[in-house]
């Protein structure tokens, strides 16, 4: 047993705010801390951390208790555990250290069981059969190692459609088999691969377990067959909520700093090759509110780093649109390529400048991508500013704000510094308005931003 002196000494030596602002956003609402509670969806925060008592409380769902308590009820720990990774994050060390509960059969363990022997299966067939060495030799040209390759456990699924399932069949139920998403039944009854032909992917839990695959094709062929293959959904894996890498990308039970986010496999690859290992992707679909609630669990801020070309710039703004509460970050690709094809035609050191050191604002991205194509046309200039000014009007640092009034006014050759000025300080007072207008009765409002910059250009 811990000596209840040491819990009290580790308790008073963390503060409940830190803690628990490391996994949510928090902020500050009186005496108290206010943020969206990380135990049921909403969209009103009544998450309430009280730092004076040292307490959280959830007026949504009822939730409460002291830090411990929070550990245990995100991290799904025992108070002993909770107890033993606060002792860590403060520098106190338990005598005895706590043994972690044994893992508990998961109802779906077959699933797992089935999906860890396929991922082994396909990486032997990949690094030690005569099949493998032609998958390998275009990997290798792909810039890949064999330390890369096993990094990132890929393998291969051969050309002959029932290979895994002859390893498998006798180790599984039917049932099992089936519900895998690994095998299809003919018409006539007969088990088939899923993957076939393809360079294999694992996809893991951020736990560190295979759940899926994804398959992506090396050879020639028709122009039909997609680019990649991926898993269906079934009970171990949704691809709406996994996020590609994330088990390695993740630094133990604490806070990450950030992590990068992109489109593919292959570029999360290309940032590792570059030295940069908290890159993830999310899963062949486009940025879902699932994948931004798993995120909020290990980070709060984010560098989205899509393709370069016009699709990944568009996925970049939706995505921008999902990743409110976070701290974000953009990296624009060059030259309409992705990272991983900035990596083929430049070095490595090369991609981590870029990754690290190009990074900008979600304003400077919307400057670059909403900008008109006929930057004459005055029309398409007050459409432009519209859309800018009550971004700038938001942002809290004042001397970013004068910096992107500099860049809107460099790229509008209708209107210079002190008219955009204007019209972002016009946009100010229409928010300020709209935030006191929703908590009282309807008062007047000032002039929409079309009109505002009508005045603005009479004068």
């Amino acid at each position: 047993m811990v000596d209840k002196k040491v819990i009290e000494e580790i308790k008073n030596n963390a503060n409940i705010v830190e803690v628990i602002g490391d996994v949510i956003s928090l902020q500050k609402a009186g005496r108290n801390y206010l943020g969206l509670c990380p135990f049921h969806g909403e969209k009103t925060p009544s998450f309430n951390v009280v730092e004076d008592k040292q307490f959280y409380h959830c007026f949504g769902c009822g939730r409460s208790g002291d830090v411990f308590k929070f550990i245990e009820e995100y991290q799904g720990v025992s108070f002993m555990e909770a107890v033993q990774l606060l002792g860590e994050r403060v520098g106190i060390q338990l005598a005895t250290p706590v043994q972690s509960r044994p893992q508990q059969t998961s109802p779906h363990q077959a699933l797992y069981d089935m999906h860890e022997e396929a991922a082994r299966f396909y990486h032997a067939i990949l690094m030690t059969t005569k099949m493998g060495e032609e998958a390998r030799a275009y990997l290798y040209k792909r810039g890949l190692t064999d330390d890369v390759l096993k990094h990132f456990q890929i393998g291969l699924a051969p050309a002959e459609r029932t290979y895994l399932y002859q390893r498998l069949a006798d180790k599984f139920e039917e049932k099992d088999l089936l519900d895998s998403g690994l095998f299809y039944l003919s018409d006539g009854n007969q088990f088939y691969d899923t993957f076939f032909g393809r360079i294999i992917f694992p996809l893991t839990n951020d736990k560190g377990q295979v759940i899926a695959f994804s398959g992506r094709i090396w050879q020639e062929t028709d122009s039909q067959t997609a680019k990649y293959k991926n898993s269906r959904s079934t009970a171990i894996f949704n691809k709406s909520y996994e996020l590609y890498h994330l088990d390695k990308a993740k630094k133990g039970t604490g806070k990450i700093t950030e992590l990068y986010l992109m489109e593919g496999f292959m570029d999360v690859i290309a940032a590792y090759r570059a030295g940069i290992e908290n890159a993830v992707a999310s899963m062949g679909t486009a940025l879902s509110k699932e994948h931004v609630d798993h995120l909020k669990r290990f980070t709060k801020k984010i560098v989205l780093s899509y393709d370069g070309d016009k699709a990944g710039q568009a996925a970049t703004a939706k995505a921008l649109e999902e990743l409110k509460d976070f701290s974000v970050e953009v990296v624009r690709v060059p030259d309409a390529m992705d990272p991983d094809e900035y990596l083929q035609k430049n070095s490595a050191e090369d991609l981590a400048y870029l990754l690290t050191k190009t990074r900008i604002s979600p304003i400077e991205f919307y400057i670059h991508q909403l900008k008109p194509e006929n930057s004459d046309n005055l029309q398409a200039q007050i459409e432009f500013i519209e859309k800018i000014a009550p971004l700038i009007a938001k942002e809290k640092s004042i001397t970013a704000q004068n910096s992107y009034i500099h860049i809107l006014a460099d790229n509008l050759p209708s209107f210079d510094y002190q008219q955009v000025e204007q019209i972002v300080n016009e946009s100010r007072i229409v928010q300020r308005q709209e935030r006191v207008k929703e908590e009282q009765p309807p008062a007047a409002i000032s002039l929409p931003v079309t009109r505002q910059l009508t005045a603005v250009m009479r004068a």
